[in-house]
């Protein structure tokens, strides 16, 4: 399957169900539980980028994946506990309003 994104996007997909082989000319391997990360070519960004997988004929299983795609930030990201934004100062903000609503 070839599936069109965006030149400017970063693509990943994670491997839901079964095995598959991923990327141009579907040389990396990936099975359940797995992602796989496409790299974006220098100087992309203009026009679409196909992002290629497929199932092995005779499987035993069908592939089931989720694709995610979407245009880069480019900001820093920063964990604090299971809270994640921009600065540490936007994520502890973030877990001392959600740990305010607990009920």
């Amino acid at each position: 399957m070839q599936q069109p994104v965006p030149g400017a996007y970063s693509v990943m997909v994670h491997v839901n169900k079964g095995a598959g082989r991923f990327g141009p000319g579907l040389a990396h391997a990936a099975r359940a539980e797995q992602a796989v990360l496409f790299e974006r070519a220098e100087g992309e960004g203009q026009g679409l980028t196909l992002v290629e997988f497929s199932c092995p004929p005779g499987a035993a299983e069908p592939l089931d994946v989720l694709l995610l795609a979407g245009q880069p930030t480019d900001e820093t990201i920063v964990q604090y506990g299971p809270f994640v934004g921009g600065s540490m100062v936007s994520a502890g903000l973030l877990g001392r309003s959600m740990a305010t609503m607990a009920c």
